[in-house]
């Protein structure tokens, strides 16, 4: 059932590095931050299994996006150690 979810967030993470390269050298990371909590909250069942991030390089004049899908796994024990506490 998370699967639909997760790859619905998986397809918005396409868009939003392509934002991101696309953006010129501009510091869009506030407005990339932005559309992370409306993807995350319209795909609530499976924001558990990411992990995002934005940071603006000023080095390279750049907005880095950040993304780390979290195990299945590690969530399950996550949920596991919420219920024994």
């Amino acid at each position: 059932m998370h699967e639909r979810f997760i790859r619905r967030i998986e397809k918005g993470i396409v868009k939003l590095q392509q934002a991101c390269e696309r953006s010129g050298g501009k510091d869009i990371s506030k407005t990339i931050e932005r559309r992370i909590g409306r993807l995350l909250e319209q795909n609530s069942r499976g924001a558990a299994f990411f992990s995002l991030s934005t940071q603006y390089d000023s080095v390279a004049h750049r907005t880095v996006f950040y993304c780390g899908r979290i195990p299945a796994c590690l969530k399950n024990k996550r949920e596991r150690r919420r219920q024994r506490k």
